[in-house]
């Protein structure tokens, strides 16, 4: 048997987002700050090339991603614009593909700064940075309370000086929970961001772009726009918060009928018999599955005691629903019988006109969805 699994992202609902985030971006009064698309994890799924190439045409240049091996892969598709590398590295050999590759680092010590230093020397080459403050987040960063110490900052400003074949071009932080209501918590990390930028400055450091506004930020916080945001997630549509954006989600995973059969009253379907028949049933066996991402869902935070509530209230709220999971085949909406399995799953079409071959529209998760999978953009 052989069928066409693909990512679909639908190109006019991401020209839309990006005009939405531009235009807000641009709402405000005074100079608007630079889009830094982020785009991690294959641009959220839907494919480096098909983003990158619709946000240049429309002006924003200007990326970042999480790992060394996602830029390279972006400079393998011919992107040659500046690409921010949001994880610091002190392994030499990732800082020195940041450096030939003309990428942009993220610091967060000083034994980076001359590491960075030395690979520079070495290749005759030169390295923007920008420098991580941890303001809260405590994964990368130089602690927020160490930048606001004379001692420290005068040997960061010293090594920086020395370190002559590199250039700071941007500070930026990261926050917790931006998404949520209660913005204690942002609130309280913007302002430690912003005292360290001022008393960097004091001392004499050019900071570069100011960046803090991610994606869920930018909706919620506009005070936080500074010189720079970073958008990732709002390109896709698929966020967090609450609040109506405007925006419009994008993409979804395409498969095909690949068999139909006849199936009588009181046959079981799938792994473990989950799901058995209660009429004769023509049913349809769709080329697709869980190795594909078809209906895996991303982790469950379970650490605070609030977390632990919320998962409750969902496993309480699943035993007063039926639990149904729906594809669209030819324009039709029809149920999901029984479990997804790796590599396909059934769905009863006693009710639509269909053959094989014929295209099976689902809804996922493109974060998780196979990053194999064909992306096209139509």
């Amino acid at each position: 048997m052989f069928s066409i699994n693909r990512v679909i992202i639908e190109e006019d609902k991401l020209q839309h987002n990006i005009e939405v985030i531009k235009n807000k971006a641009n709402s405000i009064d005074g100079k608007a700050p630079k889009i830094i698309a982020v785009l991690k994890g294959n641009a959220y799924g839907m494919g480096y090339n098909i983003v990158a190439q619709k946000l240049i045409s429309n002006g924003i240049d200007m990326f970042a991603v999480s790992e060394v091996s996602e830029a390279l892969e972006m400079r393998k598709l011919g992107i040659q614009n500046e690409i921010l590398v949001l994880d610091s590295s002190n392994n030499d050999e990732e800082a020195c593909l940041i450096v030939k590759n003309n990428l942009i680092a993220t610091i967060d010590s000083i034994d980076e700064l001359e590491l960075y230093q030395k690979i520079c020397e070495d290749k005759n080459l030169n390295l923007n940075f920008h420098l991580k403050v941890d303001t809260g987040f405590s994964r990368f960063g130089f602690l927020y309370d160490e930048l606001l110490k004379d001692e420290f900052v005068d040997k960061l400003k010293e090594t920086i000086l020395k370190c002559n074949r590199l250039k700071q071009t941007g500070i930026y932080t990261h926050f917790i929970e931006s998404y949520a209501n209660n913005s204690n918590t942002t609130n309280e990390q913007f302002k430690r961001f912003e005292k360290v930028v001022d008393f960097l400055r004091l001392k004499g450091i050019e900071v570069g772009l100011r960046h803090v506004a991610n994606s869920s930020a930018f909706f919620k916080y506009p005070n936080m726009y500074l010189d720079a945001v970073r958008i990732g997630s709002a390109f896709s549509g698929r966020l967090q918060i609450a609040e109506n954006t405007g925006l419009s989600r994008v993409g979804y995973f395409e498969s095909e009928i690949c068999e139909l059969r006849q199936l009588p009253n009181g046959s079981t379907i799938g792994y473990s018999g989950t799901y058995k028949l209660k009429h004769d049933a023509k049913v349809a066996i769709v080329e697709a599955g869980y190795s594909d991402g078809i209906f895996i869902k991303g982790p469950l935070d379970s650490v605070r005691i609030i977390d632990k509530m919320r998962s409750l209230k969902s496993v309480l709220k699943s035993f007063f629903t039926d639990g149904t999971r729906y594809v669209i085949i030819n324009n039709k909406k029809v149920p999901i019988l029984g479990r997804v399995g790796m590599k396909n799953f059934v769905v009863d079409v006693s009710n639509i006109d269909c053959h094989v071959g014929d295209k099976v529209r689902i809804d996922i998760n493109l974060v998780l969805c196979n990053q194999k999978i064909e992306r096209i953009m139509i």
